[in-house]
This record gives structure tokens, sequence and C-alpha cells, in this order.
């Protein structure tokens, strides 16, 4: 199995980067997209699908990526999912009309419930013991530093042209051939087929899902409001807003770090507690 530094993990970390981008980025344009649609009909309830509705696809199409995972091939969903995650997010900076806007938005969520997946399970493939506790901290800071970066370059752009910050997008083109060159499925060795799934643990299961849901809501709730709350506070500037939404993001960045530290010494049960 790899190190964790290995040049194939960092493709997929720079990967797992860019998925931070499905909502935030456009959080700093809120108000100026909202004023410049606020002769449509339910304009505030569209604006504000411009950032959940990623989200919302990403919760529908997740459960059934690992299966297109697995029959279309890892590194296959991944590069088809970062390419169309560029293409689905610049169109916002084209499109004119707001549905137009939401529909890429939705190839948005959809673009990053492929990444996800495809980078997570091939992490998980790279990786073993100690190594992929590591990694994954790894993957969870590498999503607080784009956390950071990313709505603060949207917001220095959108202090110009709200359509600008959709241009944050074309970033992760650059890991596109990275990813298609680099990195490659793992065969591993044939295992037997899980017969029953009498043992799974249901009770936790649905614990943890529903902490990972209340997570989801908690990040999205901030990143939505902190705009409008600075904006009514008379602080409207876009990059003052994707900084305020990246100071979380910076922060979880710093702490994952220390997630194969607190692995070796507590639980998951416990980490969880903790957190």
């Amino acid at each position: 199995m790899t190190r964790p530094l290995d040049a194939r993990v960092a493709i997929l970390l720079a990967a797992s980067s860019v998925t931070v981008m499905a909502g935030t980025v456009v959080a700093p344009a809120l108000p100026a997209m909202r004023a410049h649609y606020s002769s449509l009909p339910d304009a505030h309830m569209l604006v504000v699908l411009v950032m959940t509705l990623p989200g919302l696809v990403i919760a529908v199409t997740s459960p059934f990526m690992g299966l297109v995972a697995d029959l279309f091939g890892r590194t296959r969903l991944l590069v088809l999912g970062l390419a169309l995650f560029v293409v689905s997010g610049v169109s916002g900076y084209v499109l004119e009309s707001l549905p137009g806007i939401l529909v890429g938005r939705a190839l948005v969520g959809l673009s990053v419930a492929c990444v996800m997946t495809a980078a997570t399970a091939l992490l998980v493939d790279l990786t073993e013991g100690m190594a992929r506790n590591i990694v994954i901290g790894q993957q969870i800071a590498a999503t607080g530093v784009g956390g950071l970066i990313f709505p603060l370059l949207a917001g220095i752009l959108a202090h110009y042209d709200w359509r600008a910050s959709f241009l944050v997008y074309l970033l992760p083109a650059v890991v596109v051939p990275l990813a298609w060159a680099r990195v490659k499925d793992v065969v591993k060795p044939a295992q037997a087929p899980v017969s029953s799934l009498a043992e799974f643990p249901v009770a936790r299961g649905i614990v943890t899902y529903a902490l990972a849901v209340l997570g989801m809501i908690a990040l999205y709730a901030i990143s939505l409001h902190i705009p409008y709350v600075l904006s009514a506070m008379g602080n409207s500037s876009p990059i003052l807003s994707g900084s305020a939404i990246g100071i979380a993001s910076f922060s979880a960045a710093v702490w994952s770090l220390m997630f194969g530290k607190l692995r070796a010494r507590f639980s998951p049960v416990a980490v969880v507690a903790i957190s």
C-alpha cells in the first residue's frame, strides 16, 4: 500500500478539496445575485437554491455512486466528475437565465457526488492501517483549505461582478489531466461476497448519518446566512463574506490534521463524542 504522501494521494487530495466549492463559492455573490433577479417571482427562494441545490443533488445521488464506481471504474468516475464539475460550475458565468443557472448547479451537485465517492474509494484502496487514518485526516484538511481559499477568491471576484465568482470553478481543470495520467484503479484480491447484512449495526449507522446531516446543515446554514447578516450590519463586501465563510473551513483543516493522532488514542465513537 502507498505512503500517505504518494503523488497519487496528493492528486486525490487536490480533487477532494474542490468538493467544498459546490455551495460555498457562490455564497459571497448571493446578495448581488438576488438584487439582479429581484424582478422575477420568488427570486429570493431561487437565488437561495443556487447555493443549496447542489447539496440536495449530492444527497440524492451519492448513495448510488458507489455502485457506479464499481461498474464504471473509480478513476473514470473521478475524471468524468471533475470535468463535469468544471463545465457545470463555469456555466453560471455564461448563462443569463436563473433557471439555466439552476440546471448547471444541479449538475455541479452530481459531479461532486462522483468526485467525493471516487476520490474517497481510491484513497481507501491505496492505503491501510495508520496510513489510512492519516490520509483521511488529510482529505478533510484539504477540503478545509479549499473552503478557505475558494470562497475568498470568489469574494474578490464578486466584488467586481457577481458572475465572475463562478470563474473559480475553472481551477480544478488542472487536476483533470493529472488524475487521468497518474491515478489508476487498484486491483485488490478477490474477497468472499457478503451473504447477509444482518450484522450491520443499523442503530449506529442511523446515528452516524444523522450526525453527518446535522453537520452539513450547519455548514450550509452558516455559509448561506453570513453574507446577508453582514449586509444587514452594513458590511456588504463580498470579500468580507468570503473571508468569514473561510475561517470555519480553515479551522476544520487545522484540526483534521490531528485526526490520525486522535484516532490512534480514541475509538471512532469517542472521536465523534469529542467532536
